[in-house]
């Protein structure tokens, strides 16, 4: 992921002095994140990828159910299981569904309860450009 230039967090010596922040719209290979014609940001193909290449892992926080209450956090959270949800760090955030764009998804994810991550691949040809689309049902929204 592409990082911003450190920031100073504390200016005195032995504390932490630098942190390098993540900036979405400063874009990486895979993945480009742009503003849309609605005003929100969404991810697109920085490359061509073809069926079965990945196109981003992405580290999770896991939330249990119970903590996934208000409808901008359902927004960002996928479901692992019946009691459990992710929110991915990185681009992952910004892909496209479905249901809300009206059209026939290019990327899946794969959970990976070992590292704690999402895996996102291709799961046709991707042109370079294109928006990266999850294929999502109206239950798969919890």
């Amino acid at each position: 992921l592409m990082m911003e230039e450190p920031t100073r967090l504390f200016g005195r010596e032995g504390d932490i002095s630098k942190v390098s922040l993540w900036n979405p719209t400063k874009n990486n290979a895979n993945v480009k994140v742009k503003k849309n014609e609605g005003g929100d940001y969404s991810s697109y193909a920085g490359r061509t990828f073809i069926a079965g290449d990945i196109v981003e892992v992405s580290p999770c926080k896991i939330l249990k159910q119970m903590d996934v209450y208000s409808q901008p956090v359902r927004d960002l959270c996928f479901q692992i299981d019946a009691e459990t949800y992710a929110i991915p760090f990185g681009y992952a955030i910004f892909y496209n569904d479905s249901i809300n764009t009206k059209s026939e998804g290019n990327v899946d994810y794969q959970w990976d309860e070992k590292s704690c991550t999402l895996t996102f691949k291709a799961i046709k040809k991707i042109e370079e450009g294109e928006p990266l689309v999850i294929n999502v049902l109206e239950t798969d929204y919890p």
